[in-house]
């Protein structure tokens, strides 16, 4: 479609995310006719069993960068490893902090301009820490008696997750601590969220919420939808404050 309705794709790099991700190395391994070189984003992987989804065979013949966060590590590091004497062997990119494809658009940049390097130069490095800041931002949070008023900012049909406007860092200074419960208020109605780290911190079906790495918040229901719970809308008004210290946990 690009090249009919664009132009000739000079250099073509072909970036996954999740379950795409272990599709592209699948790409970097048996169709490297399709892309110049991929970027796999939190990819799963399975070494062993050819008949799982996620298996690969670790020998990728295109330039190919693995860019996990630090709990999910162990798959792409075995798959270097896997790959050291593959016809061109893997880069590994870690993400210093928890979770699951939790990356800014700082680190997606810097890791298409690394691979851009890679093919086009031949600069390449087997381990770099992939971990960056965004720029500050003017959040919009009011504070009204100890509550933080913002807005939703954006909204995920497929996953069923919102993501709020508020910085990580102003939570914090209301004393809504990670690993303990707060309350959100969405369209009048009021709930206990556990403020953890990522999705699994909490059992299927409970609220939970977690700083991202463009430094706003992620509201989400494990393995359930909260927009569709909770009729969230982007633009929606938020209000979420700290539980009495007697009832935290």
């Amino acid at each position: 479609w690009i090249e009919e309705n664009i132009d000739a794709a000079e250099l073509v790099v072909l970036e996954g995310e999740s379950t795409a991700g272990t599709l592209v190395l699948r790409i970097a391994e048996q169709n490297p006719d399709l892309a110049d070189g991929v970027i796999a984003m939190g990819a799963f992987v399975d070494l062993e069993d050819e008949a799982a989804d996620s298996y690969l065979q670790g020998n990728p013949t295109v330039p190919a960068i693995l860019m996990s966060n630090l709990t999910e590590l162990d798959g792409p590091v075995s798959y270097a490893a896997v790959a050291e004497n593959a016809p061109v062997s893997p880069a590994l990119r870690p993400l210093m902090r928890p979770g699951h494809v939790n990356v800014n658009w700082v680190e997606r940049l810097e890791a298409l301009q690394a691979i851009q390097s890679w093919i086009e130069e031949g600069v390449y490095s087997p381990v770099t820490d992939g971990t960056r800041s965004v720029p500050d931002r003017d959040t919009g949070t009011i504070t009204e008696n100890g509550v933080l008023v913002n807005k939703v900012t954006a909204v995920d049909i497929f996953f069923g997750n919102a993501t709020l406007g508020f910085h990580p860092e102003e939570l914090e200074l209301a004393e809504i601590i990670q690993g303990e419960t707060f309350i959100i208020e969405i369209g009048g109605q009021q709930r206990n969220v556990y403020y953890g780290e990522t999705y699994g911190d909490v059992s299927h079906g409970e609220w939970v919420a977690f700083p991202l790495a463009d430094d706003q918040i992620l509201l989400a229901r494990n393995h359930e939808s909260a927009i569709q719970t909770a009729g969230i809308q982007t633009g929606d008004e938020i209000r979420l404050w700290a539980l009495p210290e007697s009832e935290r946990h």
